[in-house]
């Protein structure tokens, strides 16, 4: 299973339902056996039962670039940026329902209605209208 840490400048807590305001919230995702993957945003909402973080304005998630192992080709670095992130945290998933622009290496693509983000694969779906380029890195250089 995934572990994860939240972080932020400013936490509040809310005895009556145990819900948490974050000021600049960061979370890190550590998949078993994946690089880990930051989300982070200008406000978050962490619910009571700790189970789904919201991440307001200004919304990343980021996954560094990967070297090749025995079993993995390399993997360039992924940056996606929306106004808007739900993490499901016990699904591993992160969904928007709001335009993303999805930068991998060289690549760029902007979705009009969001998409989802695979924590265990470490892929993203976009939905709705899709534009973009595909650019491959040229041979011999680091992704």
């Amino acid at each position: 299973y995934t572990k994860y840490r939240v972080l932020g400048k400013k936490v509040i807590h809310y005895d009556d339902d145990a819900s948490i305001d974050i000021d600049v919230p960061r979370m890190r995702l550590f998949p078993p056996e994946k690089t880990p993957i930051t989300v982070k945003a200008d406000t978050g909402h962490l619910d009571g039962d700790l189970t789904i973080l919201d991440l307001i304005n200004n919304a990343e998630i980021y996954r560094p670039p990967q070297a090749a192992t025995s079993t993995e080709p390399a993997k360039p670095r992924m940056l996606a940026r929306s106004s808007y992130f739900k993490v499901l945290i016990n699904d591993d998933v992160i969904e928007t329902d709001k335009p993303i622009t999805l930068e991998q290496g060289l690549s760029i693509m902007q979705s009009t209605d969001g998409g989802i983000f695979n924590n265990i694969e470490q892929s993203m779906a976009l939905a709705g209208k899709v534009k973009g380029r595909i650019e491959r890195a040229p041979s011999g250089t680091q992704p």
